[in-house]
């Protein structure tokens, strides 16, 4: 089984309340199973924030068997989130 893991760096400016989704998908015409090739995170947001705050750090999906797919998420601020 061929392995592939791709990172992406996406930044936004969340400067009102509310919630936020996120959609990660995947499309490889040579997969031969794609249900695990979409993830949705919700992230709710207190509003206020200014860039740079919270960092969407690293997508990890389609991992072998037995491996989680996750997301991190990195609050580069002294405030609370």
């Amino acid at each position: 089984m061929q392995v592939i893991r791709v990172n992406i760096t996406y930044s936004q400016i969340l400067d009102s309340a509310g919630t936020r989704q996120y959609i990660a998908v995947v499309n490889y015409a040579a997969d031969e199973d794609t249900s695990n090739n979409k993830y949705v995170a919700s992230i709710e947001v207190a509003g206020g924030s200014t860039v740079g705050r919270v960092i969407i750090n690293e997508i990890m999906y389609d991992f072998p068997a037995g491996e989680c797919e996750w997301v991190e998420i990195f609050n580069n601020s002294d405030s609370v989130v």
